[in-house]
């Protein structure tokens, strides 16, 4: 589809949060492999064709499989996250084949959390937790992660880094239209300022001020 206009961005994102969202009429269960190169190298790509060929095996439609990068925690890789009706989002880790296909028949199928391989429950899912959760921590308790601020890396492990559309739903691409339509290249300057972003090569200079002096030679 090309893109034209932020009509395109709103469209292309609600047709892809529709198709990720649990529904009734939709699927009932994801599951998030986390497939950087991490997880690829850990073994990650196994255990996901270990589970398309059993849900393809068995007539399986209503289950949603998803890749998605690094979820931030390398050591404990391969990692999936799983989201399904009535429970909350749950990531698992140090996986193998046997622990997968236990996980995909009691949490996917029987809607039982194999609290033995949990890492966490995270937070981006929206079902609060019940005390027959406590004994697994939030993903932001864990203290690899409580310290942690994320902004440019906020998506991470949330969407598929080989397909933009996942991106665009997440909000890619609307703050260059707003910059492109409707802001002044003064103004945009001052967005990154009050932004703080800072250079990645190694100096930490500030973007808003190399921008303010690239400006003044055009």
């Amino acid at each position: 589809m090309h893109i034209f206009t932020v009509e395109d961005l709103e469209k292309i994102k609600e047709r892809v949060t529709l198709d990720l969202s649990l529904r009734k009429e939709g699927y009932r269960a994801k599951i998030n492999f986390h497939m950087g190169t991490c997880g690829i190298a850990a073994g990650a790509g196994k255990l996901h064709t270990l589970i398309a060929r059993e849900m393809e095996e068995k007539g399986i439609e209503d289950i949603k499989i998803i890749r998605s990068g690094c979820a931030g925690l390398c050591s404990r890789e391969p990692m999936v996250t799983i989201e399904s009706k009535g429970l909350p989002s749950v990531k698992y880790c140090d996986l193998n084949e046997e622990k997968i296909q236990e996980i995909f028949d009691r949490h996917i199928l029987n809607g039982e959390i194999v609290e033995s391989y949990a890492l966490a429950i995270d937070d981006e899912g929206e079902i609060p937790l019940r005390s027959s959760f406590e004994t697994i921590p939030r993903l932001q308790d864990i203290p690899f992660f409580n310290h942690q601020t994320l902004w440019a890396l906020r998506n991470k492990g949330l969407i598929d880094a080989e397909n933009i559309d996942e991106a665009i739903a997440r909000g890619a691409y609307f703050g260059l239209d707003k910059a492109l339509t409707s802001m002044t290249p003064e103004a945009v300057i001052e967005e990154v300022k009050i932004s703080g972003l800072r250079g990645r090569g190694g100096a930490g200079f500030p973007t808003g001020s190399k921008w303010i002096e690239r400006r003044q030679f055009f």
